[in-house]
């Protein structure tokens, strides 16, 4: 096998894919290595020689940007409003309340409450 090589980063890439895929042609094919007849996939790669602000410079770049902006906002403002939920319910319903009023310790409260919410989403 003639792996003609350029060091550049852009190429290790589809050179690595085209041996694994010759590999595995090889095995599929029962190719042995004395064969002068094998079969070959070949690959020819030209890639574009960008620069770094021509490669900044595209719309696709900026939108992706601007979604990943959106959903790390929406992430830091989804996750701690589910925490205040339940706090918020918690307030609401009087059931921390209610147990401390009958003597419930709070680590049987939290263990109580953590097989109620296991139970329930079993069973949703």
């Amino acid at each position: 096998m003639q792996v003609w090589f350029n060091n550049k980063h852009w190429l290790s890439l589809p050179i690595n894919i085209n041996l694994y895929h010759n590999i595995v042609l090889d095995h599929l094919i029962g190719n042995s290595s004395g064969d002068q007849g094998r079969q070959r996939i070949v690959t020819i790669t030209h890639p574009m020689n960008h620069s770094i602000q021509q490669s900044l410079d595209t719309d696709s770049i900026e939108r992706s940007t601007m979604f990943r902006v959106v959903l790390v906002q929406l992430v830091f403002s989804v996750i701690p409003a589910s925490f205040s939920m339940l706090l918020v319910e918690e307030r609401m319903s009087f059931s921390k309340h209610l147990q401390r009023i009958f003597g419930t310790p709070p680590y049987l409260y939290v263990l109580v409450n953590l097989l109620y919410d296991f139970v329930s989403a079993r069973l949703l």
